[in-house]
């Protein structure tokens, strides 16, 4: 849209001109554009429109022309509701109107933004730049100011001082020409400008200077003659003193003027006297949308001016803004956006609705939109992306596209407390990875409890180095009164104020809401009962049609935009021009206002939204719900089936069951396609529910538990772990207690792949009264053997743990017999799973587990592909525990694909960890390192119990490189999150490998003397590798008291390779006993192991293990000269490897 008041008024449209109505119409437009954005009272258009002549239907016909303006600068249709943007330029602010456009859309601001950069640049002496920028400017004049409103007394000072504006750029112009020695173009323009204003005396000054120099010296002078004798004639006056020392110069023939307006120094000449030329006064025009002045906040503001100027500086800066609803930390983060704007940065909004359905990252997609890139390009996840990474992958992106703006760039995410877990996820990310960039992202937050990403965000960001936590306080009384007298219509005394700031609180959204009453109606009930009569007396202004079509847009959304207006259009039955109109109607009274990122409008305070729906009738809100969700159906918009879901949802009872949960089952595959997984649950559980509300006639236990087992998936994908066995645990209850055998066996079946390949009991994890529950479930299944067989490697995975290794394997064999019994492959799928799990990573049954895989690959069953993805990820662990380090490989490949073809995170992740064991046994530790951050990174952003995993892992990595060893590390001690005593044991004994002293000899045999006797329990995944260790820890602190008990352990798997289940390695069994054998003096063992443990790690491309051998080799070496010249040549290889504590070992034998 185009506004040009140079020249008749006329709003343009691309090419087209709209039709603006009669001149009383066009005048209140002119009248709005004149004042440039400042508000325009209604007494002032009234006088402009009708002077003195002022009828008494004024009010109203005042409202009509606003109403016509609006419906023209729609395009004459309510067909530009669906094309950009809902919200109107013309503004209700009391005590009138404003108008809400860009300076770039006004012919004027480009006018006088022209005339003064062609000033600066002839002052500057940038001749052409002068010439370019007036002729551009002097482009746009198409006529006078408001030519067909010339005649009003309003409009002639504007137009005066336009004129002017106009002659002094004709004037720049030919200065610049005769500068550039354009005589001719020069005497041209000369000619318009003293048609503009023949009495003045710099045209024919002008005029002297441009005849003098094309030789005409004669013609100048008579010139000057011409203008003394108009001048005397007309005014009675004599030419100014510099226009009479100009005749004087032309009579002498002064050297200066033949250069003129070139400096002296370019003639030699000195130089020529110059008028002084009045300096143009150009109204500021403030760019942006009209704001209320702010009140009070001076320290905030501080502390923002602060962490802005360290944005300026180029550092990355997060403040985050919190408090009560109402308390004014949107307009607050408005006004720093402001500040930060004022230097030319750039600031972009990003709304989180109040919404239980958020589409996923809808948060995130407002914010890629607004730095001009493809949202769906950005967000799209990678089709062969891991499932663990695909979401960092799509955070990688959002971060470079913040990255990539030049520029101070502010962010202001409002309402994060409303965040959809995966936007809040990937802010946290940023707050810990964007860095060194002048990015200053604002966070908006409501006091209260959060959900776990918003709390992990808001954690992370005050870590960090430099951000700032503002908690936004009540107003005082005196910038109560401030606001208040700010916001009224009718002055508010100073006793009036302090009942105010007692009653509100020195809440500023109350505050506003009261004074804007009249004064009658400001006494009351109190907070927050009289709030909500307040807004229900501001909702009584408007027309009932209009508060009807408010409520539908409350049950719609947080806004009403492009795409929620056609909706709200069918669903109101309005057509569009009257819908607009409406919308305007409920802008004027500040009901809604111009949402943030421009397009559509937005509720001007949630609980104003909140109270229009509390206004509506139950059965009436449900009927509403039911209505938007029909009229979604038609909708081809990608969120369509979300949003229809979360209507349906909000229109029970009135719909059949049935289509809710189709509708939410929908939502819930379509959720799950974008790695959404907890906001998939969410859908599940709602359609959970939607099914409980069938008759019982129409229910089926087999349809239920479907859902039921979808929920508990869809929590295990999310990781929530805790929540997948809180949720296990009620289910079992409920069947138990309804006698449905059945739905416990269906139920166990989920329970059992809840953690991926992964037993679901965590080590050191009390199971509680799930195991109970399971043990009742098998006692109750002898009628139900299906159910029985379910239940049984659910209970034997709860004993994985038990000291009696016997008890798991008797729960596995009977529910074997009875699933053979069945003859139902999904059975015996769910048996063999439960074998793979309950032994997963355990050494003494490696063997078997790849027995068990082929087994399962066999049988064609309902869970085959997510039940290949599980077995594949144990035979990782069987296969490099067997020395088939090919094999492992292999596995690892077809569960990765596998878990990214069914988008499984949780098992990408233990897979992540296999790969990082992979990556240290060949001697990649940086890649190791890689992979051990994203995995870290995943768990600590699900309840995906670790149990130790990570610390393991950092210990077997440090391990690998000899060190160094940290101090935190004496800090370790045994807690759940840790893995209990057994984990940390691990850890422990790992560390000790490396520490050095006697008080680190005392320790270690302390830990050997508690550990080595302990033979009465079975192997668990950690059981052959904490052996290994303890064997190594024997050796390297020469304790060889140890060695028997030890060399027994280990003795049946010396052709093995100890893994540390899928997150640590203890390197080959053999290499070990090899030193154990040394330890003892039994060298000839002792080669002969170290010969097995080479051969393993040269099949294999273990370079470390290799290192190690070669220094136990070394170290056996009878010859001193050999001994050095070896032990020489593998420090040099263990340094280039970073094995600093081969290196040194090494070099000790030098």
């Amino acid at each position: 849209m185009r506004y040009r008041l140079l020249g008749p008024l006329q709003v343009v449209q691309g090419d087209a001109p709209l039709d603006i109505g009669p001149p009383k119409q066009r005048a209140v437009l002119a009248a709005l554009l004149l004042a440039q954005g400042r508000v325009v009272s209604v007494d002032r258009l009234t006088d402009v429109v009708w002077g003195d002549d002022v009828p008494a239907s004024a009010t109203a016909s005042l409202q009509a022309y606003i109403s016509n303006l609006r419906r023209a600068l729609r395009g004459g249709s309510g067909e530009s509701l669906m094309a950009s943007s809902v919200a109107q330029p013309i503004v209700r602010r009391p005590p009138g109107y404003y108008l809400d456009v860009g300076t770039d859309d006004v012919d004027l601001t480009d006018f006088v933004a022209g005339c003064t950069r062609a000033a600066a640049a002839v002052e500057a002496e940038r001749w052409a730049d002068a010439l370019a920028e007036a002729e551009a400017t002097l482009a746009l004049v198409q006529g006078e100011l408001l030519e067909d409103l010339a005649d009003a007394e309003w409009v002639r000072e504007d137009a005066t001082r336009t004129a002017e504006m106009l002659s002094d750029c004709l004037a720049n112009k030919v200065i610049a020409l005769l500068a550039l020695g354009r005589l001719p173009a020069a005497l041209t323009e000369i000619s318009r400008l003293r048609e503009r204003d023949p009495l003045a005396d710099r045209g024919c000054r002008l005029q002297m200077l441009a005849l003098y120099r094309a030789g005409r010296a004669a013609e100048a002078l008579d010139v000057y003659s011409r203008h003394a004798r108009l001048l005397d004639r007309e005014l009675g006056l004599e030419p100014g003193p510099q226009l009479r020392d100009l005749q004087t110069a032309v009579l002498r023939q002064a050297p200066e003027l033949s250069g003129w307006p070139r400096p002296p120094e370019w003639t030699g000449a000195a130089a020529l006297p110059e008028p002084e030329v009045a300096t143009a006064v150009v109204d500021t025009v403030d760019d942006g949308p009209q704001r209320a002045p702010m009140v009070g906040r001076e320290r905030e503001l501080a502390t923002a001016a602060d962490v802005l100027t360290q944005v300026r500086a180029g550092a990355t800066r997060w403040l985050v803004l919190s408090g009560p609803p109402g308390i004014g930390k949107t307009r607050l983060a408005e006004e720093v956006a402001g500040l930060a704007a004022a230097d030319g940065g750039e600031a972009v909004w990003v709304n989180c609705p109040d919404e239980r359905a958020t589409p996923p990252w809808w948060p995130m997609r407002q914010l890629v939109r607004a730095l001009g890139a493809d949202a769906d390009e950005v967000l799209e996840v990678p089709r062969h992306a891991d499932p663990d990474t695909a979401r960092f992958l799509v955070y990688e992106r959002i971060q470079s596209l913040l990255e990539s703006v030049p520029g101070v760039l502010t962010v202001i995410v409002d309402d994060v407390q409303w965040a959809d877990s995966t936007s809040a996820s990937c802010l946290a990310y940023l707050a810990g990875a964007l860095r060194d960039r002048g990015v200053l992202l604002i966070v908006t937050v409501r006091d209260g409890e959060h959900a776990p990403e918003v709390a992990r965000l808001l954690s992370t960001v005050a870590r960090g180095k430099g951000n700032r936590h503002v908690e936004v306080p009540a107003l005082s009384s005196a910038d109560v009164a401030t606001l208040a007298n700010d916001v009224a219509e009718e002055i508010v005394t100073p006793a009036e104020a302090a009942e105010l700031a007692d009653r509100t609180g020195g809440n500023p959204f109350f505050v506003s809401e009261y004074a804007r009453l009249p004064r009658a109606e400001r006494a009351g009930n109190e907070i927050p009962r009289a709030v909500r009569l307040v807004l229900d007396r501001r909702l009584a202004a408007l027309d009932p049609v209009v508060v009807q079509m408010l409520r539908t847009a409350a049950v719609i959304g947080d806004t009403i935009d492009a795409a929620a207006a056609p909706v709200l259009a069918q669903a109101t039955r309005l057509d569009l021009d009257t819908l607009a109109d409406y919308l305007d109607e409920a802008a004027d009274e500040r009901i809604i206002v111009a949402a943030h990122d421009g397009d559509g409008y937005e509720f001007a305070h949630g609980l104003l939204r909140e109270q229009l729906l509390s206004g509506i009738p139950a059965l009436r809100r449900q009927r509403l719900h039911a209505k938007v969700a029909d009229v979604l159906s038609e909708s081809a918009a990608p969120d369509a089936a979300t949003r229809r879901a979360q209507h349906l949802v909000g229109a029970q009872p009135l719909v059949e069951p049935a289509t809710v949960v189709a509708a939410c089952r929908l939502a819930a595959e379509q959720a799950t396609a974008q790695w959404s997984s907890d906001i998939a649950a969410g859908w599940w559980q709602a359609a959970l529910d939607a099914y409980d509300r069938l008759p019982v006639s129409a229910r089926d236990d087999g349809e239920r538990d479907a859902l039921t087992v979808e929920l508990l998936e869809a929590h295990s994908r999310a990781g929530r772990g805790q929540l997948v066995l809180d949720s296990v645990q009620r289910y079992l209850g409920e069947a138990l207690r309804s006698g449905r055998v059945a739905s416990a066996g269906r139920v166990s079946s989920a329970l059992l792949r809840a953690s991926g390949g992964w037993p679901w009991l965590a080590p050191g994890q009390d199971p509680g009264e799930l195991l109970s529950l399971l043990s009742r479930a098998a006692g109750l299944s002898d009628s139900e053997p299906a159910s029985a067989a379910r239940v049984l490697p659910a209970l034997a995975v709860g004993h994985c743990y038990h000291p009696d290794p016997d008890i798991a394997a008797e729960l596995l064999d009977r529910a074997e017999r009875v699933a053979d019994a069945t003859g139902d492959p999904d059975v015996l799928a769910d048996v063999l799973v439960g074998r793979l799990i309950t032994y997963s990573g355990v050494a003494t049954y490696s063997k078997q587990t790849l027995s068990w895989v082929q087994r399962l690959d066999s049988l064609r069953h309902n869970r085959s592909r997510q039940d290949a993805v599980i077995a594949h990820s144990v035979a990782t662990m069987a296969a490099m525990n067997l020395g088939d380090v090919a094999g492992a490989r292999r596995h690892l490949r077809a569960g990765i694909a596998g878990s990214e073809d069914l988008k499984l995170p949780v098992l990408r992740a233990q897979l992540r960890w296999m790969e990082a064991v992979l990556a240290m046994w060949a001697g990649d530790f940086a890649e190791a390192e890689r992979h051990h951050g994203i995995a870290v990174h995943v768990h600590e952003q699900t309840e995906l119990y670790e149990a130790g995993s990570g610390l393991l892992a950092a210990a077997s990595l440090l391990r690998e490189r000899g060190g160094p060893l940290d101090p935190s590390w004496n800090n370790l001690h045994a807690s759940q999150e840790t893995g209990g005593q057994g984990m940390v044991g691990v850890v422990r004994t790992a560390l000790l490998t490396l520490a050095t002293g006697p008080q680190a000899r005392a320790d270690a045999a302390a830990t050997l003397r508690a550990c080595v006797h302990d033979t009465g329990r079975g192997h668990i995944w950690t059981t052959l590798g904490h052996l290994t260790l303890l064997a190594h820890l024997s050796a390297d602190h020469r304790l060889s008291e140890f060695t028997e008990p030890l060399l027994q352990a280990l003795g049946p798997f010396r052709d093995r390779i100890a893994v540390l289940g899928q997150v640590g390695i203890a390197g080959p069994v053999a290499l070990a006993t090899a030193r154990l054998h040394a330890l003892r003096g039994e060298r000839s063992r002792a080669l002969e192991d170290v010969a097995l443990a080479r051969g393993i790690a040269e099949r294999s491309g273990g370079v470390p293990t290799l290192l190690r051998c070669r220094l136990l080799e070394c170290e056996m070496t009878e010859s001193d000269s050999e001994r050095s010249g070896l032990a020489r040549a593998l420090a040099a290889d263990a340094a280039q490897a970073g094995m600093s504590g081969v290196g040194q070992a090494a070099e000790a034998l030098i």
